[in-house]
């Protein structure tokens, strides 16, 4: 038996290819039969998910059972007690965009910086009559409410933060920034205290490319690198997760350079689209154009971009790195 989020549980079992299904029996501690977790029928894959509600606290055990062909049934099998602590009423999760169906909370999201985004969906379970939600962002797990992101009325158990989006505060309209965030929900009653706070797990959201110095991973946008005479290198990252554009459709990544913030941004080098890495050094490397192939000069400053390409006529992006990098001699 294993929780595998707040609302579910799985319990699994050793199955016997030559039976034709399984009696599972659900108890709560005092032997009170459970009859919502219990089942006959054919369980013949060896697992049962339990969707929880607020209502299901308590401690279980399971009691399982084989069903052969002519009916004939086995002795029980016992677990251990599981204690099942119930759900909040309104359940926060925190998704990368409208389409997508993976809960990041927990997690690290990747952006570019002219996408960032955020969807905050909860599930409300309170039975209650609720007027609207109030949603507050938080940077800090100490921190006890955060501060006002945005409101939504009754209907909607939804909020995109987004660049522009008229629903959120004025002070957070320029999107989420660069760094981890919780979220924390309170539901509105008329006449009566609001529900909550009910919050997700922190989530972090990272700039999809960024520009470091050798094997480091620190980004150096909007700051200085220095190196030696005879390590002159600056390297180019990048992770994608499907929410600024499908990694199915890319062949290949393309980087971009502009120089002391004049003239256009010229091609300097690309990877297949299996790399997520380029190195810019002095090199004979053909993944450089020979023009760049004596790698970065001190004294300069360079701004990046990156193209995930589709074929020669098709591309994604530009997706900008976060600011220029000055490079100096060490």
């Amino acid at each position: 038996m294993s929780p595998i989020s707040s609302t579910k549980v799985k319990i699994t079992w050793t199955t016997n290819a030559a039976n034709a299904g399984y009696v599972v029996n659900a108890y709560l501690e005092g032997n009170i039969y459970v009859p919502k977790f219990s089942s006959i029928g054919m369980e013949t894959k060896g697992e049962k998910l339990l969707d929880l509600t607020p209502d299901d606290e308590g401690e279980y055990t399971f009691y399982v059972r084989e069903v052969n062909a002519l009916g004939k049934t086995s002795a029980w099998n016992q677990s251990q007690p599981l204690l099942v602590v119930a759900p909040p009423p309104i359940i926060v999760s925190v998704y990368d965009n409208l389409s997508s169906t993976t809960d990041i909370s927990g997690a690290t999201d990747y952006d570019s910086l002219e996408n960032r985004q955020w969807i905050i969906r909860w599930k409300d379970n309170s039975n209650e009559q609720v007027s609207g939600y109030h949603i507050y962002a938080a940077t800090n797990e100490a921190d006890a409410q955060g501060e006002f992101l945005g409101s939504t009325d009754s209907t909607s158990t939804m909020l995109e933060w987004k660049k522009g989006n008229p629903s959120i505060a004025p002070a957070f309209r320029k999107g989420p920034e660069f760094g981890s965030y919780f979220f924390q929900i309170f539901a509105l009653r008329s006449g009566k205290i609001a529900l909550g706070p009910y919050s997700s797990r922190m989530a972090k959201l990272t700039l999809m490319f960024i520009v470091t110095d050798n094997l480091a991973f620190a980004d150096l946008c909007h700051s200085i690198d220095s190196d030696a005479l005879g390590a002159r290198e600056l390297v180019f990252r990048w992770r994608h997760d499907g929410g600024d554009f499908d990694p199915a459709n890319v062949t290949s990544f393309h980087v971009y350079v502009q120089t002391n913030n004049a003239g256009n941004f010229v091609y300097m080098g690309g990877t297949p689209s299996t790399e997520t890495v380029l190195v810019w050094k002095k090199t004979t490397d053909y993944s450089i154009l020979p023009a760049f192939r004596s790698g970065p000069q001190f004294g300069h400053s360079y701004k990046f971009l990156i193209y995930p390409i589709i074929d020669p006529n098709r591309h994604f992006g530009p997706f900008h790195a976060a600011g220029p990098v000055l490079y100096i001699q060490e």
